[in-house]
């Protein structure tokens, strides 16, 4: 258990502290968001190796825990939509995911689906989610099937 919280989420001893000992490149990430189209618009600009997990709204007790499983000793990145609900996830999460990176996006967009693509890349590569390079296997201007502009192609 976390000392001083009050929480009754188990916190795993290679997870309680720093990350120290975990390497990035080995281990990868495993972002979380709130549903499936949050992690719809972002496997348009990921690589297929990144870990895309889904809270489902307001994750309960048992949710969180298997999310926890599911994360490993994968660096944890939480990326939820800026509204009461999203905050509120955010701060579950983070209890969980005392070292996780927030990465954030703007109040005027419509949550994570309804923000651009380039602005979610530029967020993401400042998390060091997406290093230098990331895209150069792909053609210029195109991240998939879907343009960068999130318009079919």
């Amino acid at each position: 258990m976390r000392q001083g919280t009050g929480k009754a989420f188990p916190v795993p001893a290679w997870y309680a502290g720093s990350m120290k000992g975990i390497d990035r490149e080995e281990e990868g990430f495993a972002i979380l968001v709130e549903g499936k189209h949050d992690r719809a618009r972002l496997r348009r600009i990921l690589p297929a190796d990144v870990m895309i997990l889904c809270t489902n709204g307001i994750p309960g007790h048992r949710r969180l825990m298997a999310l926890q499983k599911q994360v490993g000793r994968r660096q944890a990145v939480i990326l939820t939509d800026n509204d009461p609900s999203g905050r509120r996830i955010r701060g579950l999460l983070s209890e969980v995911f005392p070292d996780a990176v927030h990465v954030y996006t703007k109040a005027g967009y419509a949550g994570v689906e309804g923000t651009p693509l380039d602005y979610l890349e530029r967020q993401l590569e400042k998390a060091g989610v997406l290093g230098p390079g990331w895209d150069e296997e792909r053609p210029p201007g195109d991240s998939s099937a879907w343009g960068r502009d999130g318009k079919r192609r």
